[in-house]
Formats: C-alpha cells, structure tokens, sequence
C-alpha cells in the first residue's frame, strides 16, 4: 500500500506515544503517515531535555526541522527553524540540549547513502517566488533547505502574503509533504489548514484554489519526482474563496 494520501490532519489530535527502542529510544512522538512496505516515516517528535542518541547503524536519511528547543546534530546546534539532514551512510550523534519539539522525517533503508550531514538556517536562504513560469500569482515565495536533483527529493520553506490567493488548482507529478507552521490558506474542497496541520499527497491530486487571510508559513518536502506545477481552471473558484473570505471582517478596531 505504502503511504496513504492524508488530506489533512491536525498534528497535535494525534496520540503521543513512547519510542522505546531504536535511535529515538526515550523520545515521544506523534506519527503523521508511514509506509508500510518500506517503514518510511515522518512524526512529531518531543525530547526531554538532556537526551541522546546516535543514528549509528539506522541505515536511513533523517531530516529534522525543528520547532521549538534545541539539538545537536554531529556537534552542530539546531534550534527553531534550523533544518538538519544526515544520509543513511552516516552515524552522526544527536542529542537534545534542552526540552524539543521537532518534525523529524526518516525515508527508505539505504536511500541517499552519500554526502554529509547538512544544517541549514532558513536566514541564510533567500527567497524565490514559486510556479511563476506557470501563472501562479506573485505572492508566495519559498527557501531550498535541500535538493536532492537524482532522487527529486526537495526539502524547504514556503510563505504566502496575506490575502494572497489563486484561483486555479495545483497539479504536481510528485508527492508533496506539508506542515503549517503558522497562518492559514484555504485549499479547495480539502478545507482550511492552519498551524499544525499536516498532509501526504500523491503525484497528480489537483488542490485549490487558495486563499489566506493571515498569509501562511509552511514546511514542505516533495519526494520521487521533478518539482513541477500545472495549474487548471476550478469555474466555482470565486464562491469559494469568497465563502471563506467573508468569515473574518478585513479590519477590526483595536
């Protein structure tokens, strides 16, 4: 089966439960999709402080993206939106200098055995808009933390303005992987997503049109496949967005 299309859920409804084995032994996580062929998976995980643990011997690339706290990757600091990458040939330590919440991310035994472990601080990346080529409307830009261009596996970053909004849906040939990190963006008839909701989409699922009243951060990875985006019409577009427009006034006196 492998992973099944999530479209989405809110993170934190998700029961925590212990890790009592394995390199995140003494941890508690949350999981939010897996793999059942090939044990892939992506979690909240929480670590008390003073925790560690090695990756020695995983045998699988693990992405960290964390969300409040911090780690230590292989010596490295990782602090709230510091994004962490160690291939599965590598053994890096990996401890919690104090209490953390991060998104961590394990994939397939044996991918992407090569290359070293990586940080990267989302400040030391600019911005670039996205699916401009394609019509997309200005106003919503992302951050490269990672780009694996052999396996099409990209890692990072996306913002959108407020009153930002598309009147198309997206169509991507790849999965795509989503957490809010804060704001809101109406996505079609999947509903409104809001901090700390979390999908797993399949290659080729339209989704929109958008609209956020607050503007949106985001963390997204795609997984297997080019980053490409078509856009196509939605007629009932308007009633849409103009529904969820109207439920919170433009201004209100302070």
């Amino acid at each position: 089966m492998g992973r099944p299309h999530i479209e989405f859920i809110q993170a934190f409804d998700v029961a925590e439960e212990a890790i009592a084995e394995g390199p995140f032994a003494g941890t508690r996580r949350r999981l939010l999709s897996e793999d059942d062929e090939s044990g892939a998976w992506t979690c909240l995980l929480s670590f008390p402080a003073d925790w560690s643990g090695s990756l020695e011997g995983y045998g699988r690339p693990v992405e960290a993206f964390v969300l409040s706290g911090e780690l230590s990757l292989d010596g490295a600091p990782l602090g709230p939106s510091i994004y962490g990458f160690a291939p599965s040939g590598q053994s890096p330590a990996l401890a919690a200098i104090e209490e953390t919440l991060a998104i961590v991310m394990a994939d397939d035994e044996g991918d992407a055995p090569d290359g070293e472990v990586a940080i990267v601080d989302p400040g030391d990346v600019a911005w670039a808009p996205i699916g401009a080529e394609s019509g997309m409307p200005p106003g919503i830009v992302y951050k490269p933390l990672r780009i694996d261009e052999e396996r099409g596996d990209w890692s990072y970053m996306v913002a959108c303005a407020p009153y930002w909004q598309s009147h198309q849906a997206e169509v991507h040939p790849t999965v795509q992987e989503g957490f809010t990190l804060r704001g809101d963006v109406l996505d079609g008839d999947f509903g409104i997503m809001g901090r700390g909701d979390y999908f797993w989409r399949p290659g080729m699922v339209p989704h929109g049109p958008m609209f956020s009243h607050h503007g949106g951060l985001f963390f997204f990875r795609t997984k297997g496949g080019s980053w490409e985006l078509e856009l196509s019409d939605v007629p009932e577009w308007k009633a849409m967005v103009e529904e969820y427009k109207n439920r919170e006034p433009f201004f209100t006196i302070p």
